[in-house]
């Protein structure tokens, strides 16, 4: 539960922290003896964006398929990520979610999580 799970999200450049945010990011986690894991995939070619470094953080972008990135969340203690597929299937587990919505408002995207009062 020490891990910190960090989904950029590069895929439209509007929806995602810049670069040297996220590494900003992952440093100061890293710095409070936290492990950070990269999930997700490279940013494409055409996004616009550059790719995240994996700045000492373990990278599992590209490595992780659909039941090994809901067991890797399920046992982390915290996902940051912005409107993606990753947030969904963090809604399935008991991690904190850190989210940052650009594109849409978050009550139309956020999980529903069993036992939720703010609906």
């Amino acid at each position: 539960k020490n891990a910190i799970v960090i989904h950029p999200g590069r895929s439209w450049k509007n929806r995602s922290l810049g670069p040297g945010v996220w590494e900003q990011v992952a440093q100061k986690l890293m710095s409070q003896g936290r492990t950070v894991i990269l999930v997700g995939q490279d940013t494409s070619p055409d996004s616009g964006v550059e790719d995240f470094p994996p700045c000492g953080a373990l990278d599992g972008r590209n490595k992780l398929d659909l039941k090994a990135a809901l067991a890797l969340l399920d046992h982390c203690g915290a996902l940051l990520t912005n409107d993606s597929g990753p947030l969904h299937l963090a809604g399935a587990t008991d991690i904190w979610i850190l989210a940052f919505f650009s594109a849409r408002h978050p009550a139309f995207v956020w999980p529903y999580r069993n036992g939720r009062q703010d609906y």
